[in-house]
């Protein structure tokens, strides 16, 4: 037989023996050969483990902040088409045209030496209660207004504090049968009020009140 041939074919044994015994002592050894995927990775209890998955997050509903609210009591509803009452019950012929309240702040000092109570300063908190009225008397006369306002609890608050002779009243002058507009301020620093009466403070006079 050939020698080369006989050499080729010794060498192809020794390399088929070679390693078959390479691949036995491997896998005594503890080695595993394996295709890696590159979507798996070992970790380190060489045990292959798949990347979580992050989770999706929806997002929630956005949300409009609630607007705050500040409590007050309504504005009390207009009066009008009434004839005025003194304080003590009698009717009088002061007609009532119309009438509404408002809040607001007092546009210049008010100070009264003998009544140290009645005084307000400029920018104070107050009630403004302001309207016409029409004199169905005979004569001219000089109409003194008051008021009383009252709050959510039903309680009569503030103090009429007015730039008229008088603190506790306003002054109108009205022609017989003429129509006159006034104002009346109250002091009071809080806004929950929910009525308010209007009155005639004295008898109706030719002459202006002291």
């Amino acid at each position: 037989m050939n020698k080369k041939l006989l050499f080729g074919i010794l060498a192809i044994a020794i390399v088929a023996i070679a390693g078959v015994s390479l691949f036995y002592y491997l896998k005594d050894a503890g080695f595993t050969i394996a295709w890696k995927s590159p979507f798996i990775r070992e970790g380190e209890d060489q045990q292959p483990s798949v990347p979580a998955l992050t989770p999706a997050i929806t997002p929630s509903p956005k949300t409009t902040p609630a607007t705050p609210s500040h409590e007050q009591s309504p504005i009390p509803s207009p009066k009008g088409g009434e004839y005025l009452y003194f304080r003590g019950g009698e009717k009088t012929k002061v007609f009532l045209i119309n009438s509404n309240m408002k809040y607001g702040t007092y546009d210049e000092d008010i100070f009264w030496p003998p009544w140290p109570n009645y005084s307000a300063k400029k920018g104070d908190p107050c009630v403004i209660i302001n309207g016409t009225i029409r004199n169905e008397y005979d004569k001219d006369y000089f109409i003194c207004l008051t008021a009383d306002i009252y709050n959510t609890k039903g309680e009569k608050v503030g103090t009429v504090i007015t730039y008229a002779t008088k603190p506790v009243f306003t002054v109108v002058h009205a022609k017989s049968n003429g129509i006159s507009p006034f104002e009346i301020h109250i002091k009071y620093d809080k806004k929950d009020i929910i009525g308010y009466d209007i009155f005639v403070a004295f008898e109706p006079s030719e002459i202006p009140p002291p």
